[in-house]
């Protein structure tokens, strides 16, 4: 067995086939929590992008192990292990994510912790996700056992995003644009607007409007999120990558150094 995770939560291991989950200290209500999950696990499971457990233990009350397919694919995310991601498959995977989202969203399932490394995947030849973790994620009324560090912002806890301490569908759209634009220039929104969001959208040429505006409605609480469908495939068709030159960053750290930036085409 390979292992992929172990800390004082869970272990997570695979043999390459299936993966396996054995959980442990987890508190009663989080316990309660993930078991109440897994019982509806099969009203998901007809989901493609979704990678739903097939299976659980129970010991005394208590979820012992959880197995799950295992997505031999590589991750959607940006990092300085990661190799860069080309702009085409950024734009068709983050159109079929967004369809992807809005279907579970309008299931009750809002993924919560979207952003997190080794919580996406993706097929490079046909550009679909795929979702893990499925009982970390909010379920209807349960909600999330773990969240993305992109919902950790403020915004993310007004009455637009955060209702009773469930989180509604105007999350999607923030995690995705959010995820896009590191996916693109390697950097992070929240560091590159944090004088002002114009600082954001300077330093990476990010000029088009629709582009912008739907950034800017991110952190409007008096308005909900836009329709995200055909929105990458649009920009890509006006938009290329370029790689910026040191100069470029303005002073801002970059331990990547693979930062790009919008190129009209």
């Amino acid at each position: 067995m390979k292992e992929l995770k172990n800390n004082e939560r869970l272990l997570v291991e695979t043999d390459e086939k299936y993966v396996i989950k054995h959980y442990r200290q987890l508190s009663n209500f989080e316990n309660e929590l993930i078991l109440s999950k897994l019982e509806l696990k099969n009203e998901f499971s007809s989901i493609s992008g979704l990678i739903t457990p097939l299976d659980y233990t129970v010991h005394n009350g208590k979820i012992s192990d959880v197995y799950t397919k295992y997505i031999d694919l590589p991750d959607f995310f940006v990092s300085s292990e990661h190799p860069m991601i080309d702009f085409k498959t950024i734009t068709e995977v983050c159109e079929n994510l967004y369809q992807l989202l809005t279907q579970l969203a309008n299931k009750g399932l809002i993924c919560t912790d979207l952003t997190s490394w080794g919580n996406l995947k993706y097929d490079p030849k046909t550009f679909m996700p795929y979702i893990l973790d499925y009982e970390d994620h909010q379920i209807k009324e349960y909600p999330s056992c773990r969240i993305s560090y992109h919902i950790n912002h403020p915004i993310c806890q007004t009455f637009k995003y955060c209702r009773d301490g469930l989180y509604d569908k105007n999350i999607n759209s923030l995690q995705l644009l959010l995820r896009w634009y590191s996916l693109c220039t390697s950097l992070d929104f929240y560091k590159t607007s944090a004088g002002n969001m114009s600082m954001a959208y300077t330093l990476v040429n990010l000029t088009d409007q629709e582009m912008i505006e739907h950034f800017n409605k991110l952190f409007n609480t008096a308005v909900d999120n836009d329709d995200l469908t055909g929105t990458f495939r649009t920009f890509y068709d006006k938009y290329d990558l370029e790689k910026m030159i040191p100069e470029q960053l303005s002073g801002l750290f970059s331990a990547l150094n693979k930062n790009r930036k919008f190129k009209k085409r």
